[in-house]
Formats: structure tokens, sequence, C-alpha cells
């Protein structure tokens, strides 16, 4: 990974995209890759990089770049903030935690809080459901915190990226680590003249319902689309393998078996891997079609080839998600040459 590299992803990390508010995330996007190609972003924060604009778009590579949050309801009497899940967060995860809420002129530092241990007494095994919690932000009434922030405001819980030897750790690496991968393929690819349109895609609000990725599908028309997101690993206690299958960190990137994944499509991404030696899983998904954008970007237009490689991710939906360089490295280069066979078609 190149110091450039590095930057851009803890840049991607470090940025709060909740569903909704990828207008940064979009910009880090469009900043990275300007010198590359075409860069746009429309009016659902999708950001998009084209190469060879004058082709029509033969290949879509695409990630999302929302990640989830909370999203605030209610101002108290006394300052306390209440806030809903935007997407699907796991609220065991949430008490205790710093957040950073968007303010009226800048982020805004927050804590959700708790009744001490001391004093839970039989309450202590039970889970506080989200509606019930609150965030703490420093003031005393409700006019002090309303001059900063506003009902309908997104927040995300802090959390920095530290890397653990080849592992990284962060909030959000679904689907930040798409993002980075689908951007470092467009820019190594940029070096080989390939000559066939190809569009990187971030696309936003997949978190509630892959709402994003639809448009830009519809915008682009592609032929051929290789979507990247984050995967369930299965190599931690409490995975059964019989139930979920196998998907381990740092054995390679994972191509999809399912519904909405078409078999050409799958079949080739199998045969690049296999020969140039890229380490790579084969996997079924959980479910026979959904949960990823490629199920919406498959069916979009006259329809789309469409494949899913998934990155594996330890304790998903957490604000300490983990996945391994190595994998994020063999996705990069079979996207590479994939991309390179499909040219020469």
């Amino acid at each position: 990974m190149t110091g450039a590299s590095d930057i851009f992803l803890r840049k991607l990390l470090e940025t709060p995209s909740p569903c909704g508010g990828e207008d940064g995330i979009a910009r880090i996007f469009t900043d990275y890759l300007k010198d590359v190609g075409k860069v746009e972003v429309d009016s659902m924060y999708n950001s998009y990089c084209v190469l060879n604009p004058d082709c029509p778009v033969k290949l879509m590579i695409e990630a999302h770049s929302d990640e989830v949050g909370l999203q605030v309801t209610y101002i108290s009497e006394d300052g306390y903030v209440y806030f809903r899940r935007n997407g699907c967060v796991d609220g065991l995860t949430l008490l205790g935690r710093k957040v950073v809420i968007e303010g009226k002129n800048g982020p805004v530092a927050g804590v959700i809080g708790k009744k001490p241990v001391h004093l839970s007494g039989n309450d202590e095994s039970k889970p506080v459901p989200v509606e019930d919690m609150w965030m703490d932000i420093g003031v005393s009434s409700r006019k002090e915190a309303e001059e900063l922030i506003r009902i309908g405001a997104f927040a995300t819980v802090e959390s920095d990226p530290e890397f653990m030897g080849t592992k990284l750790v962060s909030r959000a690496l679904d689907d930040k680590i798409g993002v980075f991968i689908i951007a470092e393929a467009l820019r190594r690819m940029a070096e080989k003249n390939l000559g066939i349109g190809i569009c990187a895609c971030a696309a936003s609000q997949e978190e509630v319902g892959s709402r994003g990725a639809v448009v830009a599908a519809n915008r682009i028309s592609p032929e051929y689309a290789i979507c990247v997101d984050a995967g369930f690993a299965t190599d931690f206690p409490g995975m059964p393998e019989t139930k979920y299958g196998v998907m381990h960190l740092g054995k390679g990137v994972v191509i999809n078996h399912n519904c909405d994944n078409n078999k050409e499509l799958a079949g080739l991404l199998v045969y690049v891997a296999e020969s140039e030696g890229i380490p790579y899983q084969n996997y079924t998904n959980l479910a026979p079609t959904g949960g990823t954008d490629t199920s919406g970007i498959q069916i979009t237009g006259k329809g789309v080839k469409t494949a899913l490689l998934s990155i594996p991710c330890r304790y998903m939906h957490t604000p300490v998600e983990v996945c391994d360089l190595r994998d994020v490295e063999s996705a990069v280069e079979l996207i590479i040459k994939v991309a390179e066979e499909l040219a020469s078609k």
C-alpha cells in the first residue's frame, strides 16, 4: 500500500457516511480519482469515476459508501438526545460509546449513556432497547442542544482505525473496504490502457435497501458489474460452518455463487484466480438472492451480468469490524485481471 493509498483508506474510515449522508465520502472518493478519469456525484451521493468515458461502459465495479448509524428523533427538556437506528445497527454494542453527531456548525461530540452497573440490580442482564437509549452532549436544556444539533441529524459511533499485523480494525469496513478496493483497482487499470469503458461507483444507501446502486446502474447501463462488499467471516467462535459456510480472513477474496451471480462471470472470476495464482475462496451466500447491491444491479435495464466479491469481515455492524489486507490485495488483483480478460473479448 502506497502512502497515498494509506491516507485515502484512513480518510474513508474516519469520515462519517451514514445512509443518506454520504456527501463527505463522495468528495473523498472523487478527489482521490479525479486525475484518473471523469468524476461525478449525483443527487443521491453516488460517486463515479469513468475510465475511457467516450466508450460505452462495459464493466461497472461497485461498492457501497454508506455505513450503519443513528438518527436523532427527539431532544428532552433537559437536553438528552434520543435516536433511532439508521440501518441495521447492533444495539448491544452501543451503550457506553462515544458518538459524533452532525451539527449545525460542524461535528458535535457525545456519549451514549448508561446507568452504572452498581445500580442496575437484576436489570443488568436485560438488553436495553435502542428507543430507551440516549446521547449526552454535555448540555442541560433542550434550548442548548438545539443550538448545536437538529432533529434528523445523523450520528455515528466513534472508532479509530487500527492495524493488528495484516488485519485492520475499524467501524464501517462494511463497506468502505470495498470502496477502497474499487478505487485502487481503477487507479491501477488506468495505467494499462485497456480501451473499454470502466466505471467505479461508490453507491449510497445500501444499508437501507440498495437504493443508490439501482439508480447508478440505470445511469451507467453496464454489460458486466462486479460488486465488492464485506462478507460474514466464519473463523471465530460461535459461527458453525455447517450452517454458515466457510469464509476465513487471510485466505483470499471470496467469489460468490448464487442467483445474484451470473454463471459466466463467476466462472471467469474462478478461472482467472486459478490461472493467475490469486488466493480465493468459493462461497454460496446465506440465501439464494438478496443482501447486497448485486441483486439490485442485476435486474436494472435489460439485465446486467453481475458477480459479488466478498471480503471476509468479523463482527459485522459493530464498531470493531476486522478485515485482512491480504484479502484486499487479492480482490484488487482479481478485478484488474478480469477486466483485462473482458477487454480482450
